[in-house]
């Protein structure tokens, strides 16, 4: 059995529902770009009437990881419920437009998330290639907000490396949202959330003053303690 869920004011066209309804199918085509091909999950966009939409199909890394998830929420699921709730707070993430799932009674044996595609840099290549200017300082303080909006909603991303910050015309999105979830009790989530911030300044251990500079507005922000580890 499928599962179907899709956002009715995107998909408004008999191709782009054909994509959600049939994504291997589109994954395979050459004119489709493959992204990532790993492990856990292939990821490849294509284009459809001008505008370019990305395939996420999760997979079980071993018949271990199905045993532990397949009677879980699927991680495209929780994507299509991290974004929307991401949306809600007021954080920019590429825009859901579906998700599916391959069913078994209660099982979940496969999944797949359809998101607009959003052409920019990743964090490590915007902050790289660029000095340090006013359109860097403010692409930084984007940064900084969106950590103010998930403090607000007690959200934990839980995987906040670089490359999961898409930055275009100096707008943030953030992205890769199966592992994030809201956490309601107080001292569970500021361990959780500090524990983000600390893998988020790891990314620029070799840009220190990058480094330095995240730090600094993580403190000033009260979003991290003060710390006399400088780079």
């Amino acid at each position: 059995m499928n599962r179907l869920i899709y956002d009715k004011q995107f998909v408004t066209s008999e191709k782009l529902f054909s994509l959600i309804s049939h994504p291997d199918s589109f994954l395979a085509q050459p004119d489709t770009t493959i992204l990532k091909n790993g492990k856990s999950c292939t990821l490849g966009w294509t284009s459809i009437d001008n505008h370019r939409y990305v395939i996420k199909r999760y997979k079980f890394r071993s018949k271990l990881t199905f045993l532990k998830r397949c009677l879980r929420m699927s991680r495209a699921c929780r994507s299509w419920r991290n974004a929307r709730q991401l949306q809600r707070a007021g954080i920019m993430t590429p825009q859901p437009i579906a998700y599916r799932e391959r069913r078994f009674g209660p099982i979940v044996g496969g999944a797949y998330f359809f998101y607009q595609h959003v052409e920019g840099d990743t964090a490590i290549d915007f902050f790289q290639k660029n000095p340090l200017n006013d359109t860097l300082l403010e692409t930084a303080d984007a940064i900084v907000d969106i950590f103010k909006k998930l403090f607000q909603a007690r959200i934990v991303h839980s995987d906040l490396k670089a490359q999961n910050f898409i930055i275009s015309n100096v707008k943030v999105y953030l992205i890769d949202l199966d592992t994030m979830y809201t956490c309601h009790f107080s001292c569970t989530f500021k361990r959780a959330f500090n524990k983000d911030m600390r893998r988020f300044l790891s990314n620029w251990k070799d840009m220190p003053h990058i480094y330095n500079l995240f730090q600094g507005k993580l403190i000033e922000a009260n979003l991290l303690a003060p710390t006399n580890e400088y780079h």
